[in-house]
């Protein structure tokens, strides 16, 4: 994953750790969504017939390419989409924790 991180010439170094900060705090907030969207899918999905959310996994750190997971420019997690996918399970409360954005 690209940090998207890219000083210019015209950056001070106030500027840079600014900046540099708020992405890091970007790819967080992506790492705690993804824990959470794992959570929902261990916790609440007891069938995934179509294999909807196969690669819904830890070894694919891009949850914006998740299938039904729709995601805002800044790589936010914005909605889930399920139409059509078959999951069979329960609302665990896990899903309280994933804040949409």
């Amino acid at each position: 994953m690209s940090s998207g991180f890219q000083p210019t010439p015209n950056m001070s170094l106030e500027q840079e750790a600014i900046h540099f900060r708020s992405l890091a705090l970007q790819m967080q907030n992506q790492s705690d969504q993804a824990l959470a969207l794992l959570a929902f899918k261990n916790n609440s999905v007891s069938a995934d017939p179509k294999g909807f959310l196969a690669d819904w996994t830890p070894g694919n750190p891009c949850l914006c390419s998740w299938c039904g997971v729709i995601c805002s420019p800044p790589g936010q997690v914005h909605a889930l989409n399920f139409t059509n996918a078959g999951l069979i399970g329960h609302l665990a409360i896990s899903i309280s924790i994933i804040s949409l954005s």
